[in-house]
């Protein structure tokens, strides 16, 4: 399909039908799916951001028991927002969505408006979660367009522009805008994100109960697979990590910040990445200890564990040390980390990174 070609009316109406129909009877029982509360929507919204819907579900339904309301949330403090969200990641999600819930009950009088250029001005909100809560929370013919509907589109209209592209994002968002009807909108936008994560499948997409399959070129020219067209990012790096488990009289160290900012606002057990200069971890647990002028009577390794962060690769391992001076000096000028002593089970109740929080029932087998 060409830049500017345009729908014909008659395609636009049968993709519309054939969509919605299939919907009604497809569409997943999903928790978020039984309200038009523009606040639970923009929960769902930004948790479902680079996270598999299975994974979502308990995290949204534990989250909104603590904050039922926008008020509720704009009234809490970040520690806690950050305790509630820990586990699910890309923690900058949970401090827009905080931020917003306060601007919003300044602002808007504790509503979140039904202005687009209103919605995007708020903190966190790009043009896909815009058209999320316009479309399904206010009713209004909004386009939105995730990976699910970027697939979609690009294989029924065959578009083989490259979508990380300015060219190629804009003509699938186009493609979204001529699609979206008047009636119905966030019916229509999410048939089009739950097709594309139930049938349109990035690999094996199943084509032959696919309700579009009749309407799609890429399917007709068996090239479904090799669509959409998207240059990778950048290159994945590998990288070691050691993160000091640090007891002292049956409580674990935790601190309130790392070198690299990233985890901001949330407590941790003190972590470094490895220096290529280092030939061990354990050279590099001891370049963590001296930054803390912790005196370390024993360290052992305790655990280790693969995960990523952005554009790295990791692994990380978990070294269980024994302290006997559990004391803390700046570790840059005019920087003074915080320190916080927890039992096993207190540990619990802190805004741990997600990763870190996977080591926690080994340490309630060793307090047990």
């Amino acid at each position: 399909m060409t830049e500017n070609a345009g729908i014909e009316r008659e395609l636009v109406a049968s993709i519309r039908s054939k969509l919605l129909a299939w919907f009604g009877g497809a569409r997943r029982d999903l928790p978020w799916r039984g309200t038009h509360d523009p606040y639970a929507i923009l929960v769902s919204e930004l948790m479902l951001q680079q996270t598999q819907v299975q994974t979502v579900i308990p995290f949204y339904e534990r989250f909104l028991s603590r904050f039922p309301t926008l008020a509720s949330l704009a009234e809490a403090s970040e520690e806690e927002v950050l305790r509630h969200w820990s586990g699910l990641g890309y923690y900058r999600r949970a401090r827009h969505l905080h931020h917003l819930a306060r601007e919003v009950q300044g602002s808007h009088g504790g509503r979140i408006p039904r202005d687009k250029q209103a919605v995007l001005a708020l903190p966190g909100i790009g043009p896909y979660t815009a058209g999320a809560i316009l479309s399904i929370a206010h009713g209004l013919p909004e386009p939105l367009v995730d990976g699910n509907v970027e697939r979609v589109l690009a294989r029924v209209f065959r578009i083989d522009s490259d979508l990380a592209m300015v060219k190629g994002r804009r003509l699938i968002w186009d493609l979204a805008k001529e699609l979206v009807p008047e009636d119905q909108p966030g019916e229509f936008n999410q048939a089009l994100m739950e097709l594309g994560a139930t049938l349109c499948l990035p690999k094996s997409p199943k084509c032959s109960v696919c309700p579009l399959a009749g309407s799609c070129e890429a399917f007709r020219a068996g090239v479904a697979e090799e669509l959409p067209v998207k240059t990778r990012s950048k290159r994945t790096e590998r990288v070691e990590e050691a993160v000091l488990l640090g007891i002292h009289q049956g409580r674990w160290l935790l601190v309130d910040r790392n070198q690299e900012r990233l985890y901001s606002g949330m407590w941790q057990f003190p972590w470094v990445w490895r220096s290529p200069a280092e030939s061990s971890l354990r050279e590099t647990l001891a370049r963590l200890a001296n930054a803390f002028s912790f005196k370390v009577d024993r360290a052992e390794s305790f655990h280790t564990l693969k995960h990523a962060v952005t554009f790295r690769s990791i692994r990380t391992t978990f070294f269980r040390v024994k302290l006997s001076k559990p004391s803390c000096r700046p570790v840059s000028k005019g920087l003074e980390w915080r320190l916080r002593w927890r039992t096993a089970d207190e540990l619990h109740q802190e805004a741990l990174p997600g990763y870190q929080r996977r080591v926690l029932p080994i340490l309630d087998n060793l307090s047990a």
